[in-house]
């Protein structure tokens, strides 16, 4: 046989997801993460056609090629280095988004919302203190506000406070800050979230706690209310002994839940079957006509979606979606109108057919599209199709590597079309034969394919982030702001030169687009200190294009001429920021200090050095002859502090600080040090009050002194 020709047989043996009902559906029968409960095992015969076709003969996907450095220009992990892992469409736009990154040597989860070409960050992050964090479900309101169910006990806003929230917490969109609802609830498996009017519907609990520490039984299925911060049942929740609820969704007038229940109780206390799937319409539970029916194993609604009619669409692992009159329609994907069930998985792309896979998720894009994402086979992985207006199915994702974990859309908003997120660098549109290096965050557009949503990072010595094709208007007496999110320290993608704290910061603007530059005011924000980049300057002028602001530059930007091109020191020195921390918010901010004229800020970017901040000589100008490790100062402090030490010959050298029980907690200095007197800075956001020690190690020196974090 002719070796370009050559095809093989491969027996793919993979366990088929059969839901063990009371686990998390992650960690349940997934081929991607095993089984726990295997009760079905599918073999898979598969014929690997020759080079440039798979089986079917259709176009394969081209190698997965390294991504460099270069690549990766102009894309981001987002403000999630770990990934994105659940996400929604507000109702008045924007995709909000909760993803899992790096805070020191702990695994947390941040919220944040993408819309007009940036990601806003809600708060800091939230965490469980002695597991793992984990975000479950997110839901918007009309009025903004975001609520947020998981695994985790404490959120922090941005000042650094926490609060106590127990599994839900609520982002007020009106005094930017998270809050409690209530006391929280009981720990549980999995939670579902969905808004309708002032009542947060909460599935997969058991028990909410009011404000007083009072216990409220809810049974599957609790209600908050934010206008008394008091829970609620609804109605008497589920009557099954193992309640789980995988999906529901707002209607505007009623709430749609789905997960393994056969039977849901009204407030009086009647049963009312439903199998798998109800509406709760504010006083009582409907079924939808006799709901879902699996042969194999109990049958399961993993996601609910509107489409633009007010029909719910339904996904999941089950054979059967049954009327009232006993007929019955094929899954794994349906339509509710309200009276009947539809089949909506005609033509479907499932590689061994609708009876063998359920379908994860299923969303409505902002063009009205149907789009349905699962886990297809070993070759192709995680799978999202989308039938047109014409009916036709085509595979718009491909990615056998990594993880695809949440796609969100809305009918209607056209601008934030198909949301996809989760842990990946590169997607294959098998619609398209295209790859595209993307990142964590994407969204597609039927013009235009996917697109990355992120500015861009570039490692090397130093660390540059790009934020481009903003748009951003500057209006007369007015402040403009974009925000860089920075989580360096820990990237998998940083290399070993790039860590430590800020030694030098430059700013380029490429570009802001004014008619009279001296109308304008640039400051830059980080960890509350601010800096004055440009002041006032040019005159009757215009445009800042390519204009770079570092410390070491020849001249001053306020003696320079518009339009602003090249390097120039900024109005104040940048070095205000060197020995705090990279990580956090760096914001820049323009203001308009007069009327007339207008613009736009188009493009930013921000240039960090990292290591450590050095202090040359000691109050006799001399070199230290000895080693020496100072006490921190301040000290108590919160959140920051900094330490001075002192190297007397070239060594390698440690300082690393550690909690009560030995355990690292950060890493300050790691690297070849020459002779001197330095002064570094430890950022203690996200940590807990107490004691901590910090010890450095030179040569044969070592030395430990304790530093106390009061919050």
């Amino acid at each position: 046989m002719n070796e370009a020709n050559r095809a093989s047989l491969v027996l793919y043996v993979f366990p088929l997801r059969i839901v063990h009902v009371s686990g998390r559906k992650d960690l349940i029968m997934n081929p991607r993460n095993g089984c726990r409960h295997l009760s079905v095992l599918i073999v898979m015969v598969v014929l690997l056609a020759g080079p440039g076709q798979n089986a079917k003969g259709q176009k394969s996907p081209p190698p997965r090629p390294d991504l460099t450095l270069a690549q990766i220009n102009s894309q981001s992990t987002g403000p999630f280095d770990l990934g994105a892992w659940v996400s929604a469409v507000g109702p008045s736009g924007g995709v909000y988004v909760a993803g899992k990154m790096r805070l020191g040597t702990r695994i947390v989860t941040r919220v944040a919302r993408w819309a007009g070409g940036n990601w806003t960050v809600l708060g800091d992050h939230l965490e469980h203190r002695t597991q793992d964090t984990e975000a479950d479900a997110i839901a918007v309101d009309n009025a903004g506000n975001v609520y947020l169910s998981g695994n985790f006990t404490h959120a922090y806003n941005s000042s650094g406070s926490s609060v106590l929230v127990n599994r839900v917490a609520r982002w007020n969109a009106q005094s930017q800050q998270w809050e409690a609802m209530g006391r929280g609830v009981d720990v549980s498996l999995i939670t579902r979230l969905a808004v309708l009017g002032d009542d947060v519907y909460v599935g997969g609990i058991a028990l909410g706690y009011n404000p007083d520490g009072n216990a409220v039984q809810v049974t599957g299925m609790g209600r908050w209310n934010a206008t008394t911060n008091l829970w609620s049942p609804v109605g008497q929740g589920f009557s099954d002994t193992i309640v789980t609820v995988m999906s529901m969704i707002s209607t505007g007038s009623g709430i749609y839940v789905g997960g393994h229940f056969a039977n849901a109780v009204n407030p009086g206390g009647a049963k009312v079957p439903v199998n798998h799937i109800a509406f709760w319409d504010g006083t009582e539970w409907q079924p939808l006509g006799q709901g879902l029916s699996y042969s194999i194993a109990s049958a399961y609604a993993w996601t609910l979606a509107l489409n633009g009619g007010g029909d719910v669409i339904v996904s999941g692992l089950f054979e059967q979606a049954r009327n009232s009159d006993g007929s019955s329609v094929d899954g794994p994907v349906v339509r509710w109108d309200g009276s009947r069930w539809h089949n909506e998985s005609q033509g479907l792309p499932l590689t061994l057919g609708a009876a063998t896979f359920d379908v994860d998720q299923v969303v409505v894009d902002g063009s009205d599209a149907l789009c349905v994402y699962y886990y297809d086979t070993p070759l192709l992985g995680d799978v999202i199709a989308r039938r047109d207006a014409q009916g036709e199915w085509a595979k718009i994702w491909h990615d056998s590597d990594y993880i695809l974990k949440t796609i969100a859309g809305r009918p209607g908003r056209v601008q934030e079309g198909l949301y996809a997120g989760g842990l990946f660098d590169q997607v294959y549109d098998l619609s398209r034969g295209q790859t595209y290096n993307i990142m964590n965050n994407a969204q597609w557009f039927p013009a235009t394919g996917w697109s990355p949503i992120a500015g861009g990072i570039v490692f090397g010595n130093s660390v540059q982030f790009a934020r481009n094709v903003l748009n951003i208007p500057i209006t007369d007496l007015q402040i403009t702001s974009d925000t860089i999110i920075v989580n360096i320290t820990d990237t998998p993608f940083a290399v070993s030169k790039a860590s430590g704290n800020v030694t030098d910061v430059g700013v380029t603007i490429d570009s802001v687009m004014h008619s009279n530059d001296s109308d304008l005011e640039f400051t830059l924000i980080h960890l509350g200190v601010e800096d004055t980049l440009v002041y006032q300057v040019g005159g009757v002028g215009q445009n800042f294009i390519g204009t770079t602001l570092v410390d070491s530059a020849a001249e001053s930007i306020s003696t320079g001429s518009a339009p602003f091109t090249g390097q120039f020191r900024p109005h104040k020195p940048l070095s205000q920021f060197s020995g705090l921390s990279p990580d956090g918010l760096w914001i820049l901010r323009v203001y308009d200090r007069s009327t007339g004229n207008s613009g736009t800020l188009n493009a930013w970017s921000l240039t960090l050095k990292l290591g450590v901040s050095t202090v040359i000589g000691g109050t006799d100008g001399k070199l230290p002859s000895r080693y020496e490790l100072s006490q921190n100062y301040p000290n108590p402090f919160n959140p920051t502090t900094s330490i001075q030490f002192s190297i007397a010959n070239p060594q390698f050298t440690i300082l690393k600080v550690y909690d009560v029980l030995g355990h690292e907690v950060a890493t300050l200095v790691n690297e070849e040090m020459q002779p001197g007197n330095y002064e570094v800075a430890w950022d203690a956001r996200g940590m807990s009050s107490g004691v901590y020690f910090y010890r450095l190690r030179a040569s044969n020196f070592a030395d430990t002194k304790k530093l106390l974090l009061l919050r």
